[in-house]
């Protein structure tokens, strides 16, 4: 069975249209709140915009084309510069399908297949049908099992469901509001410069007449509303999540309004990430993510980890894994060896990194506050900022010292570090490991202590674990069991 240069189904336009219409979208939001023309005038090019964009969208689609062969995947596209891409389906790590709720009525998906290799060597249809999906994964199956001369048919070993009170409390416990609350903030400041300034002038009339527990109140509205948003947002990403192992592959399944599903083979993982944020310690939920080596992602997906189990107890974290990835050794690691006044001498680094960041800010606002005689009142506000400031960021540091751990267990490493009260534990095979640095300052030559610095592959890049203030000798052995070579 082959297809031999077929078009993506007519609802791809849809979706080229949409993706035009971002790349304008900028453009378009200049036009609209500039004032150097009219409303005539802004109205006439937005349509002249919309018109191109579907103009493109089409064109986009009628020059994209595609065969299918029980070998290998040919994709050609392009308008002005015509590109040719020629996959194996043995070369095929993943394959991502998702479905926007504007896709869903056409029963169509948006799927993106990708190999180990560079970013480039990454297929996008914008839309193809269930039934075309399934040939092209036939195939990768087909050519696949011939590689590894296993003639079984896969079957789920095993299939995970997320509990709805987890993630109810996962997505409570978010700390996303933070982000819209900013986001909400910027918004509504832009639009306050383009409304009609007798709206405006009432708005703030209105405003400066609140009380003090009025502001409060206002404040209050706006953060139940990015809590709302961040809740929305990851219960929609995560709803029914379903993980299932076939053989050597893992299946993953998600979504409400947008479904997606995602197909990777389990010898892409690099590294098993366990994370866990201060909030989501005190109610004991963790997620589980996976460090894939990839040819990187686009779009909406430009994260640096997969998610394989994004909420379970922190109890049976572990437990549940091991049915997945049987071939990773799990294990709680120990309390790193390290030396004497360790947590003295990253609190004092901390210290005196955040002082030399901040004293030019400081001199330079306090210079301009003596020539232009600006209140005292944001004086005080801009210490006691960064007074708390200086305390998170010794807090930090303390945390990452207390929960710096480390183990060597037969064939597997596993680091656990902090960051910004975040725990993070590694579990990385030693032959999935790039790379190893130690690194040594003129005043720690005394102490005879080191910083260890893994290296291990992470998307089309690197991802760089820290283990700060380790002994000589410990850091010396670690590398050498990096490097030994059986």
């Amino acid at each position: 069975m082959m297809t031999k240069s077929a078009h993506q189904p007519v609802v791809a336009v849809i979706a080229e249209i949409i993706m035009t219409v971002r790349e304008f979208f900028f453009v378009v939001l200049f036009l609209f709140f500039g004032h150097t023309r009219s409303m005539t005038s802004r109205l006439i090019v937005i349509v002249g915009l919309i018109l191109l964009a579907i103009l493109f969208g089409v064109l986009r689609w009628w020059f994209f084309t595609y065969d299918v062969t029980p070998h290998e995947i040919t994709l050609k596209k392009g308008v002005f510069i015509r590109k040719y891409v020629h996959m194996p389906f043995e070369r095929i790590q993943t394959i991502t399908r998702t479905q926007p709720f504007y896709f869903q009525p056409f029963d169509v998906y948006r799927v993106s297949i990708e190999t180990s290799g560079k970013k480039d060597d990454r297929l996008v249809f914008s839309a193809l049908r269930l039934t075309q999906i399934e040939v092209i994964e036939q195939y990768r199956q087909q050519s696949q099992t011939k590689t590894t001369e296993s003639k079984e048919v896969p079957k789920a070993d095993h299939v995970y469901h997320i509990q709805t009170s987890e993630l109810v409390v996962f997505a409570l416990t978010s700390l996303g509001s933070l982000g819209i609350f900013g986001a909400l903030a910027t918004v509504i400041s832009e639009l306050s410069m383009h409304m009609p300034q007798d709206l405006v002038a009432k708005f703030d009339h209105w405003f400066s007449g609140q009380t003090f527990a009025g502001y409060i109140m206002i404040l209050a509205v706006i953060l139940i509303v990015s809590l709302v948003i961040a809740f929305a947002r990851i219960y929609n990403r995560y709803y029914h999540f379903t993980l299932t192992r076939f053989g050597v592959h893992l299946a993953i399944t998600q979504g409400l309004l947008t479904k997606k599903e995602i197909q990777l083979r389990l010898s892409r993982i690099q590294a098993v990430h366990y994370e866990q944020s201060l909030l989501r310690r005190w109610v004991n939920l963790a997620t589980i993510n996976v460090l894939l080596a990839s040819s990187g992602r686009g779009d909406k997906e430009k994260q640096d980890k997969t998610t394989i189990i994004p909420v379970v107890s922190s109890s049976k974290a572990y437990h549940v894994l091991s049915d997945f990835l049987p071939s990773y050794r799990l294990i709680t690691p120990k309390k790193a060896i390290g030396i004497d006044h360790a947590m003295f001498y990253e609190l004092r680094y901390e210290v005196l990194m955040s002082l030399i960041y901040l004293t030019l800010p400081t001199v330079i606002y306090f210079g301009c506050a003596y020539v232009w005689h600006w209140p005292t009142i944001y004086s005080v506000i801009g210490i006691f900022i960064l007074s708390v400031l200086i305390i998170y960021v010794m807090i930090c540091a303390a945390v990452r010292m207390t929960d710096q751990r480390l183990v060597i267990e037969q064939e597997t490493l596993t680091l656990q570090t902090s960051q910004w009260l975040t725990k993070h534990v590694y579990t990385i095979p030693r032959d999935k490991i790039q790379g190893a640095k130690a690194t040594q300052s003129y005043f720690m030559i005394k102490s005879q202590t080191q910083h260890l610095r893994v290296i291990i592959r992470n998307g089309d890049g690197a991802k760089m674990i820290d283990m700060r203030y380790l002994p000589e000798a410990e850091v010396e052995r670690i590398i050498r069991w990096i490097t030994h070579v059986k």
